[in-house]
């Protein structure tokens, strides 16, 4: 008879309206769509807080999804477990990982994970906390772990506790030293001491001789470079508090020569790098230099800063690679060097091999012993002065050149040599 009729339909996306089975029926129990965006506070926690607190807000009983990840601090500084209330504090429960959890009637939800105390001072670590909609849509926050006085120390309600001593690991400062006191004056009324007779004195004979001089080998040079290590937090990197300030190339890296026979490793020596802090955190990232990853078959570990080459079969070329070390306040410092695979260093080749031209690069410590014991020592007129020396003495400059600390030439030593003489 054309007689019609319209329908107005409207697709939701705020976790209302049906979501209908293929049947027809309306799903009561499926999860519904909610793009509505998540919103979280970005706490700075004390280290001795028993708990870092978030808050997360969005609609009335929204639903959430949330995941914990390390930045620099890790599972050492915070976690395990996680446990979530929807009462404000009053109760807690424990939340299981990627399930989705509800927002309270005012929209609200407390999130808690326990911190980690110690007595190392590292500044500020950061770690993240992930709040994902049921949308798929996620916000992410960072919070922060400090250790010096400060930050927010909460109670176990997850209110803050503004009473309480905060941990603070900083060394405590030296006392001044008191000022001295001066004497009062001798008064003048008081008599001078009594005189002391004369008596003469017995005659001196003296006797000059000759002394024999001799090379004496320098035994002690203080504590090696090395000695001292940045924290185990990260990458261990030699100390010097009168170097450069902050981080800095020191030694670098060298070529590394690998067979590809089998997986092999190449480790970053602790003198690639030096920083003027013994307290500071150096992380290492690793990457071709090109900025590309490094192949599927080689792994790095930068905790210890050790690669593992497991070439495959037959390969043979080179990578060139790129080391970049970031300490905890932000400072870079980056070494380039090459990993060949399935060739020999000029060290393993045959004398025939070997091209006329030395390898280029940082002279071994042998090298160096050779050259200064064949070099001539000018005497105080001029003079060119041979130097020869025995096993303790050459013995004695190999632990001048391996401890030699930074800002120190190696001409030192033949200085010491002619103070010697």
């Amino acid at each position: 008879g054309g007689t019609s009729a319209a329908g107005t339909a409207a697709i939701k996306d705020d976790a209302t309206g049906d979501i209908f089975k293929e049947s027809g029926g309306a799903d009561a129990l499926a999860v519904k769509d909610d793009d509505r965006l998540l919103m979280l506070n970005s706490p700075v926690v004390n280290e001795g807080s028993p708990y870092a607190v978030f808050t997360v807000n969005g609609g009335a009983g929204q639903l959430a999804k949330l995941e914990f990840s390390n930045g620099t601090a890790t599972s050492a500084d915070f976690g395990p477990g996680v446990e979530v209330s929807a009462d404000g504090g009053s109760t807690w429960v424990s939340y299981v990982s990627i399930s989705l959890v509800a927002l309270n009637a005012q929209g609200e939800l407390l999130v808690r994970t326990p911190v980690i105390q110690d007595n190392n001072l590292e500044y500020s670590e950061t770690f993240t906390l992930t709040a994902t909609n049921t949308g798929g849509s996620s916000t992410v926050v960072s919070a922060k772990i400090v250790d010096e006085g400060n930050g927010t120390f909460f109670k176990l309600d997850g209110s803050e506790d503004t009473s309480i001593l905060k941990d603070d690991d900083r060394p405590l400062p030296l006392q001044p030293r008191s000022a001295l006191k001066i004497a009062p004056r001798i008064a003048d009324s008081i008599p001078p001491p009594a005189e002391i007779p004369w008596a003469p004195l017995s005659p001196f004979n003296s006797v000059i001789s000759p002394i024999d001089s001799k090379l004496i080998p320098v035994t002690d040079f203080g504590p090696a470079i090395g000695d001292i290590l940045t924290i185990s937090a990260g990458f261990r990197t030699v100390v010097n508090e009168s170097a450069s300030i902050g981080l800095n190339v020191y030694r670098g890296v060298s070529d590394q020569f690998v067979d590809g026979l089998a997986p092999t490793k190449v480790s970053i020596p602790a003198d690639a790098f030096i920083h003027s802090q013994k307290e500071a955190v150096v992380k290492l990232e690793s990457k071709q230099a090109d900025n590309t990853d490094l192949p599927d078959w080689v792994s790095f570990d930068s905790r210890t800063g050790t690669f593992e080459v497991d070439a495959p079969v037959g390969f043979k070329g080179k990578i060139d690679v790129k080391v970049t070390a970031r300490d905890d306040n932000g400072r870079e410092a980056t070494v380039i060097f090459r990993i060949f695979v399935g060739e020999k260093s000029q060290s393993e080749k045959p004398q025939s091999e070997k091209p006329d031209n030395r390898p280029q690069g940082r002279k071994s410590l042998t090298e160096k012993l050779r050259l200064a014991m064949n070099r001539n020592v000018r005497s105080v007129g001029g003079s060119a002065l041979p130097v020869s020396m025995d096993g303790s003495t050459a013995k004695s400059i190999a632990m001048a050149f391996s401890g030699a600390r930074t800002g120190v030439a190696h001409s030192s030593v033949e200085a010491r040599l002619i103070n010697a003489r």
